[in-house]
């Protein structure tokens, strides 16, 4: 008793006791949020908004909702009433009342402060706070099937209702109708005017989508490099130094990462594309660059499927081959449809991965509408979902760069990508390589065995190559311009500045500014390697040839290589399944990434040289105020220290990037990944403990065995306190030994007990008696092995098998989880009980 006295009144004992308080308190809370959370999101419906029938005796204008790049000098009249419109789209949009509280949700989850810190949402949660009311979605439906549309279906989120329908029906309900306009690139069908809908959908509605063919542009820039009959690319053998997979790992210090086992294991990547591609380009790729297969899913994004679209093959395989580049062991999930923003609405809609990459975008004046695909990229974040976005590829310029024919002089005025610039996405800029005339300190001379040869990290400077090209090709960047317009078109502002866009040298302009970050996307040198033509694609009437049929090159020495902030995107995406990886879902990377620039000193590489500067032609009395000089000249921004418009907060070190992401701790895969353990005996694995951030405190170990491993246990050390290696110990207590086997009876054993009494008396028998032996030895003998027989076989009922048959081996798992706090990170391996 005095014992227990000692314990429970000294100062460790109340320390203690004082702990596991606060612990319980935390678990306490933790429990009554996530409470709270589900029963809001079970029981919740949003407030009806369609007061009234629907009908069309009163209506308004749905403003917006004709594209840019549907011309009247290019309308070559009305379609027939039979003419097909595919995967159109109602994108209902929330009140005043839903948007401020999920600009307060989105806020509180990037707050390490608030108890709703990461606390990401499904779509059904989303929809039941943030969505649409049960009945003003079957209102709505009702009405569209009265007009004739069919396959009616809503969004798990209840943000959007998809249906079919023809020219006859979009005008009957929206009183425009569908005209051909023939484009510089081919014919398009666009509506002529604005939607027109019934006054009751006038709070609901905020935009049509499925009107119009004209789809966002890709942004990749292709260049066929002449090859040589050495198969040597990525070093100075050839003379040209190319991208492998390996080069951008060690360039961009992703190699260390890869060594601690994050890789992007357990995560998924989206890539958004309107094009079918062919696997095997992609199997291909990652056998040239050393990979592991590792093949993505395809995802119809839509309700119809897009076939092979020459002009968005290249993007497509670049997005899919790079965001598996970086991160290898990464699920990259291809959702395709007829339209990249109709994929990219299933992708969130059905949360289908955690990051979230976009190469395709047109400039803020182009786009036109943003309020629809921002409600969409809002939800993606608050469902923890990270986006990324290309910045562009005509430098300060971006309309100009929406041009079918890219000009080599601005003449639209100064402009940023969209979606790019939107808050809740991560633009991605571009650098050059900036060697100077010591190459071959970065490069090796030879190539290694994953076709890679770079042997640092590279200088950077902004890209542009504007002159080398003679035509617009820069990394995209400036301010937020144009994302609402007067009546007349003519644009009123940008986004306004986000609260976490500070730091060095942001501007204070009042305006979001991009890019976030920048990666190579020189199209003049050090280019992306590409499997992309599978030898079927017809472009301008000539049949492009296979690539990869030797290597990387095609057979003709070739080899297809990318530029352009395309690149950028699938590979930031990549970085940020890293990071996920080691700490969880991020939702929207930015407010850490500005957060981090303005601490860390070697997280980021500061580009402090280049421009995305480009020559411009001067004003007109049309378009007075482009940025450009009165007289004509260039405009744009060059790169200096801190953030710039040029390069945003610079290009990354991946191993520096993740470990000062957040404090943190990282399990790495077991090694080895399968064990086998026999009968009364035992085996080890061991996993890698990292402290990520600057973490300190101890981590709790435990180990669990699934229940077909009957005979086997695990132990695991208690706690870890530093880095290092956790081992776990598998013992498997079955004995391994061969039995006799027992005739199922229990006269065997009598029998057997009997027999060697026998024997023993016999022995002691002959060695009392050794005058008068073998009489009595004979009849001793005799009657002892007499007795045993009829207790062995005639008593026991016998047995033909002499041995028993060992149990067959039996394969399961043990799971190793280590976890401090709310934070727990698992790995399994797998384990054959013999």
């Amino acid at each position: 008793m005095k014992e227990f006295l000692r314990m429970n009144f000294s100062g460790a004992g109340i320390e203690t006791r004082r702990r596991r308080g606060l612990i319980l308190a935390r678990q306490s809370r933790r429990a009554a949020i996530a409470a709270t959370i589900f029963l809001q999101y079970v029981f919740a419906q949003p407030p009806s908004r369609v007061f009234v029938r629907v009908d069309d005796a009163q209506t308004y204008t749905l403003r917006g909702n004709t594209p840019p790049r549907a011309r009247a000098a290019e309308d070559q009249g009305a379609v027939t009433s039979s003419f097909p419109v595919q995967d159109i789209t109602l994108r209902l949009k929330r009140s005043a009342a839903q948007q401020q509280q999920l600009n307060q949700l989105l806020a509180d989850q990037q707050n390490p402060k608030s108890p709703r810190y990461h606390q990401w949402l499904t779509p059904e949660q989303f929809g039941a706070q943030f969505g649409t009311s049960d009945q003003d979605l079957s209102k709505i439906k009702s009405w569209l099937q009265a007009k004739g549309f069919r396959d009616i279906q809503t969004s798990r989120s209840k943000t959007s209702i998809h249906m079919w329908g023809n020219a006859s029906q979009v005008e009957s309900a929206f009183h425009t109708t569908i005209h051909l306009y023939q484009a510089s690139d081919k014919l398009h069908f666009a509506n002529a005017t604005n939607p027109v809908l019934p006054n009751a959908l006038q709070d609901v509605v905020g935009a049509i989508s499925g009107l119009n063919d004209f789809h966002p542009r890709p942004r990749a820039r292709l260049m066929r490099r002449a090859g040589s009959a050495v198969p040597h690319f990525t070093s100075s053998i050839s003379g040209n130094h190319y991208l492998a997979p390996g080069d951008f790992a060690t360039i961009y210090n992703l190699a260390a990462l890869y060594k601690q086992g994050i890789d992007g294991a357990g995560q998924k990547i989206a890539v958004a594309g309107q094009t079918d591609i062919n696997l095997t380009q992609v199997a291909t790729f990652r056998s040239n660059s050393g990979l592991s297969a590792n093949a993505p899913t395809v995802v119809l994004g839509g309700t119809a499927d897009p076939g092979v679209s020459a002009d968005d093959q290249l993007e497509a395989y670049l997005d899919v081959e790079w965001a598996g580049a970086v991160a290898p062991n990464a699920s990259i999930i291809y959702v395709n449809s007829t339209d990249v923003f109709t994929s990219i609405e299933y992708a969130i809609d059905n949360n289908v991965a955690r990051v979230l990459s976009i190469t395709y975008g047109l400039c803020e004046e182009q786009f036109g509408d943003t309020t629809s695909t921002e409600a969409m990229f809002q939800q993606a974040n608050a469902q923890g979902m990270s986006v990324v976005a290309a910045s562009g590829d005509a430098g300060a310029a971006d309309c100009d760069g929406d041009n079918n024919t890219i000009p080599s002089t601005a003449t639209l005025g100064l402009s940023v990508d969209y979606p790019a610039s939107s808050p809740e996405v991560t633009g991605v800029g571009g650098t050059a390589f900036n060697e100077g005339s010591s190459a071959s300190s970065y490069w090796s001379s030879t190539n290694n065995s994953d076709n890679s040869s770079a042997l640092s990290y590279i200088p950077e400077m902004v890209w542009n190559d504007t002159a080398a090209q003679v035509e617009l090709s820069a990394g995209g960047g400036g301010a937020s311009s144009c994302i609402t317009t007067d009546t007349s078109g003519n644009c009123t502002g940008g986004f306004p500045k986000p609260s976490w866009q500070t730091g060095n040298n942001v501007p204070s302009d009042g305006v979001r500014d991009v890019p976030d970050v920048s990666l190579n996307a020189s199209i003049s040198q050090d280019q992306f390697l590409v499997c992309a033509s599978d030898g079927t694609v017809t472009v301008n009437g000539q049949l492009q040839q296979e690539d990869c049929t030797n290597g990387f090159r095609a057979a003709d020495t070739t080899v297809d290589v990318v530029g352009g902030t395309s690149a950028g995107s699938p590979s930031f995406a990549g970085v940020l399944a890293l990071i996920n990886q080691a700490f969880g879902a991020q939702g929207n990377a930015n407010p850490r990434l500005y957060s981090l620039a303005s601490t860390s000193t070697d997280a980021f590489h500061d580009i402090t040289t280049g421009d995305n500067i480009v020559p411009c032609a001067a004003p007109t009395a049309a378009k007075p105020d482009t940025g450009c000089p009165a007289a004509g000249g260039q405009m744009g921004y060059s790169a200096g220290p801190g953030y710039d418009l040029a390069s945003g907060i610079g290009s990354l070190d991946g191993e520096h990037l993740v470990d000062e992401w957040a404090q943190g701790f990282f399990l790495s895969a077991a090694t080895p990944s399968s064990v086998s353990v026999a009968g009364g005996s035992s085996a080890t694995a061991t996993a890698q403990l990292t402290f990520l951030g600057g973490f300190s405190g101890a981590v709790t170990l435990s180990c669990a065995v699934s229940s077909v491993l009957t005979t086997t246990t695990c132990s695991v050390p208690g706690s870890v306190s530093s880095t290092n290696s956790v081992t776990v110990t598998l013992s498997n207590s079955a004995s391994s030994r061969v039995f006799p086997a027992s005739p199922g009876n229990s006269w065997w054993g009598i029998g057997t007990l009997a027999y060697a009494l026998a024997a023993f008396s016999f022995l002691a028998f002959a060695l009392r008696t050794q005058t008068t032996v073998r009489p009595r030895l004979s009849i001793a003998f005799g009657c002892a092995a007499f007795f045993g027989l009829i207790l062995l076989t005639g008593c026991g009922g016998g047995s033909s098998s002499s041995t028993t048959t060992p149990p067959s081996p039996v394969t399961g798992t043990v799971t190793l989880t280590a976890a401090s706090g709310s934070t727990s990170h698992s790995t399994t391996l797998s384990v054959t009980q013999e």
